[in-house]
């Protein structure tokens, strides 16, 4: 199968440069595009489901930005020639300058057909493509998300009812407040990228005020971690569990499976699309639907960066020539 290499034709973006290390990156790294051009009638028959689907598919923000997408040809088949199996990475997003170049779907996570384009979870490829859309548009707003203090609060809570969901511990209600303390330090020092004095200095803000001197120096320990999956070692540092790290991340992972545990524990962008992608009927991220409230209103804020987000039309034509 002809293929081109995604970073041959496209740029990737990460929210903050330290993201380009995370071992979820790698996989797009080395992600190849499979050319229109070269197989149009996969490419018609992937279209013309995805179209049939559309129009059966409820309005709202998905239906919106997918048909966005569908519109535009924006949507691409690639495969990702470092997973050899499922793992939950289903595609991802380029970009042309600040402009979104096209969402890849990977053609093995999602069950495509090299021959005939068809596949038995259309459905998934809909809401796989609006996870990347919806990171797409963080990716190029990384200064309104990083001061967006209203859907930092809402992804913290995600976080903690996700950990919560999957660790699957009974806890007392004062070591549930220290849960969403350590959710609220890693939120801001790992997803955001904040040192950690000031990462200490939001998490207060959200701490109970009655805790704040009888954790005085329990904090102390915070500034250790190195990186996102030390949050187990927080966990028992805490005195949430008294469970091995290494038990509570593979519980997690799991519980979760790999799909939402990536999204959970990488980059603020696969947080956001995991959040707002799991409140839909999506078979690979079931396990990150905690609370439709809570991800509506994450929706309802991240809306706007999603609808932000332009678009190179020559870049598609180039590439559909």
């Amino acid at each position: 199968m002809k293929t081109i290499n995604v970073n041959a034709v496209a740029s990737l973006k990460f929210f903050k440069p330290a993201d380009s290390n995370n071992p979820i990156a790698s996989a797009e790294k080395r992600a190849v595009l499979i050319q229109p051009k070269d197989y149009p009638e996969m490419y018609d028959r992937f279209y013309s489901d995805l179209s049939l689907f559309l129009t059966k598919l409820n309005s709202g923000p998905a239906k919106s930005a997918v048909n966005d997408l569908y519109n535009r040809k924006l949507l691409y088949i690639m495969k990702h020639l470092s997973i050899h199996a499922k793992r939950g990475i289903f595609g991802g997003c380029f970009f042309n300058g600040n402009k979104l170049g096209g969402i890849g779907l990977d053609i093995t996570e999602l069950d495509i057909n090299p021959d005939t384009g068809e596949t038995p979870i259309i459905d998934d490829c809909v809401y796989a493509a609006y996870f990347h859309y919806v990171r797409s548009g963080v990716l190029l707003n990384p200064s309104g998300i990083s001061k967006d203090t209203s859907l930092h609060a809402d992804l913290i809570q995600y976080m903690y009812y996700l950990l919560l969901k999957a660790i699957k511990f009974n806890i007392l209600p004062k070591q549930k407040e220290l849960l969403v303390i350590v959710c609220s330090y890693f939120f801001y020092r790992f997803h955001l990228g904040q040192v950690h004095k000031l990462a200490l200095e939001n998490t207060y803000k959200v701490t109970n005020t009655k805790l704040k001197d009888e954790i005085k120096d329990l904090v102390k320990v915070l500034e250790k971690y190195k990186s996102i999956n030390d949050i187990f070692k927080a966990i028992v540092d805490f005195r949430i569990s008294s469970d091995p790290p290494p038990k509570l991340m593979m519980r997690t992972l799991t519980t979760l499976k790999p799909g939402v545990f990536y999204g959970l524990l990488s980059t603020l962008d696969y947080l956001c699309g995991l959040a707002v992608a799991s409140k839909y009927p999506f078979s690979m991220l079931s396990a990150g639907m905690v609370m439709s409230n809570l991800q509506s209103n994450i929706e309802k804020k991240i809306t706007p960066y999603v609808k932000s987000v332009k678009f190179d039309v020559d870049f598609i034509k180039k590439l559909r020539k």
